[in-house]
């Protein structure tokens, strides 16, 4: 990448990006609200060690770089950034070289980031919050009363957003398929409810048998029902809220007044029998995750976290990777870094956890057990951790 193409690439905001194989994607709209992908091939990725351990090992990375591991190692005090090609599997030279580092007890910093986590702080890319949001539902074959995954056809697929909606339901399962996907594709973002566990599996499943592409890797998937899963599902109750149960019905009930639509039949009924009736019921359960996302203003948030932290939104629902990211990105501005974390332990590594005291086997009187529901989060909420 030479200077001329990263200015162009720093002077707008992207809007999401991840890893390929031997680089990364980042994606924007432009003025017209067309797409752009733009790919970064080879990238030269790197990571730390001190410079103490460089001069005490340095045949070592000299042997890396001679055999074409390293591809070359540069001093900024107190550390030394060595530069490797990180491409993804097992015969990757940053994994090589990661092993035998670890095998020469010589800690490592920053080496877990991903490529487009290492461009985006080293260079402080701008981030753009004007994400085409789709919520989408789907409606499946329910003649069978146990449902597994992918087993019966699709027979409708909504798609709504703030000005349109979209309904695809055909004799032809591949016509549904192919329309619904080519709308999903259209967004940046799409949100569903209980998405992950069911919508997203099924199309999937259907695809793979029916031979159709899937969604592009362009577009960040939602699933309202795991976010609010870790949130207002466990901590609402101390605000008022109150549902019968975490299904869609209920939680729009007791959030917006209002719920599903009553028909009393089964979706294969409707689809045989009265296809508007199916289409409406389709259509108002994307409502509904549009309307609960947006009264709870989950992407607003979203995206306010991403433009403070720098950090490309995401489905998951963990706020950490964002945290981390963001203290990341002004540690490195003070030449402030930090060890790699170990994402992956083996078993004959073990983990050191919490101290668990063993008891001696025996029979005992006044014997009490106090079992505290989700004890570190109330513990971190309740003293402002």
């Amino acid at each position: 990448m030479n200077e001329q193409e990263l200015k162009r690439v720093l002077s707008v905001g992207w809007l999401y990006g991840h890893d390929t194989y031997d680089g990364f994607v980042l994606f924007r709209r432009d003025d017209q609200g067309h797409r752009v992908r733009w790919t970064c091939r080879y990238y030269q990725f790197h990571f730390l060690i001190t410079k103490s351990d460089f001069e005490t090992h340095t045949k070592l990375i000299r042997g890396f770089i001679d055999h074409g591991l390293i591809t070359k190692a540069v001093v900024h005090e107190p550390w030394v950034e060595l530069y490797v090609d990180r491409i993804h599997g097992e015969t990757s030279p940053l994994k090589q070289v990661l092993k035998l580092l670890k095998h020469h007890s010589i800690p490592t910093y920053e080496a877990d980031l991903s490529n487009w986590e290492r461009f985006a702080i080293d260079n402080n890319i701008q981030i753009a919050t004007n994400h085409r949001v789709g919520y989408f539902d789907i409606e499946t074959d329910d003649r069978n009363s146990v449902i597994e995954i992918g087993r019966n056809r699709i027979v409708s697929i909504a798609i709504i957003d703030e000005e349109n909606n979209h309904v695809f339901c055909d004799d032809d399962e591949r016509v549904i398929l192919k329309a619904g996907i080519c709308a999903l594709n259209s967004y940046d973002l799409i949100v569903g409810y209980n998405s992950e566990r069911f919508d997203i599996p099924y199309i999937k499943a259907r695809c793979e048998l029916l031979q159709l592409p899937f969604y592009s890797d362009a577009v960040v998937h939602l699933d309202l029902y795991k976010r609010l899963e870790r949130t207002l599902f466990r901590y609402g109750h101390a605000a008022g809220f109150e549902a019968k149960s975490w299904k869609l019905d209920d939680v729009a009930q007791s959030i917006l007044g209002r719920g599903k639509v009553e028909h009393g039949k089964r979706i294969w009924w409707l689809f045989e029998n009265d296809r508007d009736l199916l289409k409406k019921y389709n259509l108002v359960d994307a409502e509904l995750t549009r309307d609960l996302v947006q009264s709870l203003q989950i992407t607003q948030s979203m995206q306010r976290i991403a433009q403070i932290t720098g950090r490309f939104i995401t489905g998951t629902p963990y706020i950490g990777p964002n945290l981390d990211f963001y203290v990341l990105k002004f540690a490195n501005r003070s030449n402030v870094h930090y060890a790699t974390v170990q994402k992956n332990t083996t078993e004959d590594e073990g983990v050191i956890g919490g101290m668990v005291r063993e008891v001696t086997p025996a029979l005992y009187e006044h014997v009490y057990m106090y079992d505290v529901a989700s004890m570190y989060p109330h513990i971190i909420i309740y003293w402002n951790v």
